[in-house]
């Protein structure tokens, strides 16, 4: 049986130890922080972009910032994960600023040899384009609970701890997004039928 009170201590003692490593550019402790946070840092700014070559890009970038802290002897206090993940948000929110909305469906050179059908493929790329405009209505509070939420298959009550909110305040803001999303897509669903 596995204590989980105490693999947790560890786990964040070993942060801090990989921290104070880093921190010295050991590039030892650098390469481990890559290897160990890049697939969560990815995953959440792919989930709020639905795009994997931006994605891949902007999670180089919460890296270089990561360096950059460091240089500057700023950076994690101690949780090197809600640092990167908190700097994903913020690299995020500037490049939406930056595009702000321009319309992109992408369409796919090859067609999976499973589905037999064009119109599938179209139809699947829409609803892509139309789950990512919707998004864009949410509330940037909105957009990070459902990325950590299901993009990095968080719990409420890590959203909450990561958030600095109470997890009642967590379940009103996705409740509130997936509501809002649903009508969204609804509305825009008897839009093309219409």
């Amino acid at each position: 049986m596995i204590n989980h009170e105490n693999s947790s201590t560890a786990s964040t003692e070993n942060e801090k130890e990989l921290l104070k490593k880093a921190r010295q550019f050991d590039m030892d402790a650098l390469s481990r922080i890559h290897d160990r946070f890049y697939r969560a840092v990815y995953r959440y700014i792919a989930f709020r972009l639905s795009n994997s070559n931006v994605a891949e890009d902007l999670a180089n970038e919460v890296f270089t910032r990561f360096l950059q802290a460091l240089r500057q002897k700023k950076g994690p206090k101690d949780s090197i994960r809600s640092w990167l993940l908190g700097t994903a948000s913020n690299i995020v929110n500037d490049h939406f600023r930056a595009k702000y909305r321009v319309t992109e469906v992408e369409m796919s050179d090859q067609i999976e040899s499973n589905i037999a059908q064009p119109e599938q493929v179209v139809d699947q790329k829409l609803r892509e384009a139309a789950l990512k405009k919707a998004m864009g209505i949410l509330t940037t509070e909105q957009q990070h609970v459902l990325a950590l939420r299901f993009g990095d298959g968080r719990s409420i009550k890590e959203v909450a701890k990561m958030l600095r909110k109470s997890e009642g305040a967590v379940k009103m803001l996705q409740a509130r997004a997936i509501a809002s999303l649903s009508d969204r897509l609804q509305s825009a669903r008897g839009t093309a039928n219409g």
